[in-house]
C-alpha cells in the first residue's frame, strides 16, 4: 500500500515538475510570460531611422531571430535573421508617414518560437515635445505619439521651445520662477532665476533669443540669450495672468500680447512703441503669423486675423473657439470650438492665402483644446488634447486617427524637434 502510495504521488510530481519546465520554457507558446515569443519589444524612430529592440531569449541552443516586417497595410514579410545575442535592429531609410510593423521569432538548433504580436509605428520629420503642469513632465515622444523616447520630471512645467540647431530644450517651470536650458537628451545645461513666475514662452530660432511673459500683473517681458543671459526686458500697460497669450514676431521684430479688450504690439525698433488694435475682446489664444507676420487671435466672437499693417480679417464668426495653432512653415490656422447657439464641436484649418475655412472633424471628437498642426509645406496632421478623457490625440492629414498618450494634464505646451 504505502508502495503504491509513493508510485502514485511520485507520478503527480513528475507530471507537474515536466508541466513547470515546459511552461518555463521561452518557447513553450503555454508559458504564461513569453506565449512562446520574444518579449520587451519596443520600438523608436527619430526622422528617418526605426530602431526596433527586445529582451533576448536565454535557452540552450539558441541561434538567432527573424524579423518580419510589413509597409502600409501589406503583410508581414521576412525582412532581416540576427544572431544570438543580438537584441535591437535599426531600419534605415525609411518612407515618412508610413506604417512600419515588426514581429520577432526567436529559433534555437532545433526549434523556432511563435511569432511576437506586432508592433507599429509612423515615423516623420519631426519628434514632438510636451511639457505637462499637471503631470510635472517634460515628454519626448514620436512622430505618431504612440512611442516614449524619454520623459523628465519638474516642478511645474508651464511653456517649452525646443531649438533642434543649438541642441537646446528650454522650459519655464511657474512655481520655481526658473528657466531650464537642457540639451536634447534632457541633460541640464544650465538654469535661470526669473524673478517672476512664467506664464508663456517664444523664441527668434534665428538669433537665439528667449522671450518669457512673467506674471507679474505688469505684462513683463524678459529677453534672454540662448545662454541664459538677460539682454532687455519690456513692460506693456496691460494686467496678464496664467491664460494670457503672446507671441515674438520675426517678420515685423514685434511682440504681441492678446489683453481683454484689445491686442497689443510692441515693435521694437518703433519709437512710437505699442500699436492696440481695437475693438477685439477676450482674446484668450494667439498666435504669430510665420510667413507674413502679424498674428491669428481668439476673440469673443470668432477667429480674426490681423496684419501687420492692422488690418483685421474677422474669419470665422459666431464661433466660440477654445484654441488655434499655427503651421510654422504654410501659415495656415488651426482652430477647434463650437458654433454660437450649437452644441456640436468641429475641428478644422483656415488656409493662409484665400481664408478657406477645412473641416477635419466633428462631434465624434468633444472637448478639444490644445491644437498644434504638424509642421508642413502643405497639410500633414495635427495634435489635439481632449479635455476630461486627458488624452493626446494625432490625426493624419486626412483626420484619421494614428497615435495617442493617456493621462496628460489639463495644462499642456508642445513644440517640435
Amino acid at each position: 500500500m504505502i508502495l503504491k502510495l509513493f508510485k502514485y504521488f511520485g507520478l503527480i510530481l513528475l507530471l507537474c515538475s515536466c508541466s513547470d519546465r515546459m511552461r518555463n520554457n521561452p518557447f513553450d507558446p503555454a508559458n504564461p510570460r513569453t506565449g512562446g515569443a520574444p518579449v520587451g519589444i519596443k520600438l523608436s524612430s527619430y526622422r528617418d531611422t526605426i530602431d526596433l529592440t527586445w529582451n533576448s531569449i536565454d535557452v540552450d541552443g539558441m541561434q538567432g531571430y527573424h524579423i518580419y516586417r510589413s509597409i502600409g497595410h501589406d503583410s508581414l514579410t521576412a525582412y532581416l535573421t540576427v544572431d544570438h545575442p543580438t537584441n535591437s535592429i535599426i531600419d534605415q531609410n525609411i518612407i515618412y508617414d508610413s506604417l512600419y510593423s515588426y514581429t520577432i521569432q526567436g529559433f534555437t538548433t532545433e526549434d523556432e518560437g511563435t511569432w511576437s504580436n506586432p508592433v507599429a509605428l509612423i515615423p516623420g520629420p519631426f519628434d514632438i515635445w510636451i511639457c505637462d503642469y499637471n503631470d510635472f513632465t517634460l515628454k519626448h515622444l514620436s512622430y505618431d505619439i504612440n512611442s516614449m523616447v524619454n520623459s523628465i520630471y519638474l516642478s511645474s512645467p508651464v511653456a517649452l521651445s525646443v531649438d533642434a540647431n543649438r541642441n537646446q530644450v528650454i522650459v519655464a517651470d511657474y512655481w520655481n520662477e526658473r528657466l531650464y536650458l537642457f540639451d536634447r537628451e534632457l541633460e541640464l545645461q544650465s538654469w535661470v532665476e526669473l524673478g517672476h513666475q512664467p506664464i508663456a514662452m517664444d523664441k527668434d530660432l534665428t538669433s537665439g533669443e528667449i522671450y518669457i511673459l512673467l506674471d507679474d500683473s505688469l505684462g513683463l517681458i524678459h529677453i534672454y540669450n540662448n545662454a541664459g543671459v538677460l539682454n532687455d526686458s519690456i513692460s506693456f500697460p496691460v494686467l496678464v495672468d496664467i491664460n494670457t497669450s503672446f507671441g515674438y514676431d520675426c517678420r515685423t521684430n514685434s511682440i504681441w500680447l492678446g489683453g481683454e479688450n484689445a491686442v497689443y504690439q510692441y515693435r521694437q525698433l518703433d519709437p512710437v512703441g505699442y500699436t492696440i488694435h481695437s475693438g477685439l475682446t477676450g482674446c484668450s489664444d494667439l498666435e504669430i503669423d510665420p510667413l507674413q507676420g502679424g498674428c491669428w487671435a481668439v476673440v469673443d466672437s470668432g477667429i480674426v486675423r490681423i496684419t501687420p499693417d492692422g488690418v483685421q480679417h474677422r474669419i470665422k464668426w459666431d464661433f466660440i473657439a477654445r484654441e488655434i495653432g499655427v503651421n510654422r512653415i504654410n501659415g495656415d490656422c488651426y482652430y477647434t470650438g463650437q458654433g454660437i447657439g450649437n452644441t456640436g464641436w468641429e475641428t478644422g484649418y483656415i488656409t493662409a492665402g484665400d481664408y478657406t475655412d477645412n473641416n477635419l472633424l466633428g462631434d465624434e471628437y468633444p472637448n478639444l483644446r490644445h491644437i498644434e498642426p504638424i509642421p508642413h509645406v502643405g497639410r500633414n496632421g495635427f495634435i489635439v488634447h481632449q479635455a476630461y478623457t486627458w488624452q493626446l490625440l494625432r490625426f493624419d492629414r486626412n483626420g484619421m486617427l494614428i497615435g495617442e498618450q493617456n493621462s496628460v494634464g489639463s495644462r499642456i505646451d508642445i513644440d517640435f524637434e
